[in-house]
């Protein structure tokens, strides 16, 4: 990739994209880079779901906190039996 495009500028039409230094790729090579780097830049700093915060339902972290005991005082919100 040439090093003047880095900063997430767009390259004017005159300028290549991407620069071959060395070997000879074939035209699918080419092509894998190409789509590998265009879907990198797009999927870069964005969330699938904008408007919402990711989930954490099922994360693993929950399997290592400790349980709550079972004793009449561990639902201190709940109303009294009446």
């Amino acid at each position: 990739m040439d090093p003047e495009h880095t900063s997430g500028e767009t390259p004017t039409p005159g300028q290549p994209l991407l620069r071959i230094v060395a070997g000879n790729p074939t035209d699918a090579d080419v092509a894998v880079i190409t789509a590998l780097f265009a879907s990198a830049g797009t999927a870069s700093g964005e969330r699938t779901h904008p408007g919402r915060a990711r989930d954490q339902w099922g994360s693993p972290s929950d399997r290592l906190r400790r349980q709550g005991g079972f004793s009449p005082s561990c639902f201190v919100n709940r109303e009294p039996w009446s």
